[in-house]
């Protein structure tokens, strides 16, 4: 436990020795020492944190007026596929460039496409998930010795 009755006292008697001159220029100083720790303990870093803020807020308004810029090709959505599955299927693979079979497996579709470009199956697959209900179920990808050829099998559902 601190005990502050001495060390008032000690105060007390320390102010009571100081002429009137001393006291203006202690009190001077204090004032000035409190001022000096306000600004170097509170106002600095709430300024480096408002200067980071407005930083932050300039870059994210460039990055939000390319976006906007950009929005409406981004904001388009592909015209949706209509038929049935076998169709769909179909007509996503000739968007891709691809040759598939397709074989109904129950309510889904098996497809399976050999030696592919592996982008272009992702594209096919992307193509049909944005233009039509139909779902990859399961997916299956097997490299070929050629570097960037797929064989891939699915299951497609809706």
């Amino acid at each position: 436990m601190i005990v502050i009755a001495p060390w008032r006292a000690r105060l007390a008697l320390f102010w009571a020795g100081r002429s009137e001159r001393e006291r203006v220029l202690i009190a001077v100083f204090a004032a000035l020492l409190l001022a000096t720790a306000a600004v170097q303990l509170l106002f600095r870093p709430l300024l480096a944190a408002n200067l980071s803020a407005r930083n932050d807020i300039r870059a994210l308004d460039a990055l939000n007026a390319r976006l906007r810029a950009a929005g409406p090709a981004l904001g388009r959505q592909a015209p949706r596929r209509a038929g049935a599955p076998a169709e769909i299927i179909g007509a996503s693979a000739a968007a891709a460039g691809l040759t598939v079979q397709i074989a109904p497996a129950g309510a889904a579709q098996g497809v399976t496409a050999a030696d592919v470009p592996y982008d272009a199956l992702v594209r096919f697959l992307g193509d049909i998930e944005a233009t039509s209900g139909l779902r990859v179920r399961t997916l299956r990808v097997e490299r070929r010795p050629v570097p960037g050829l797929v064989t891939a099998t699915a299951e497609l559902a809706g």
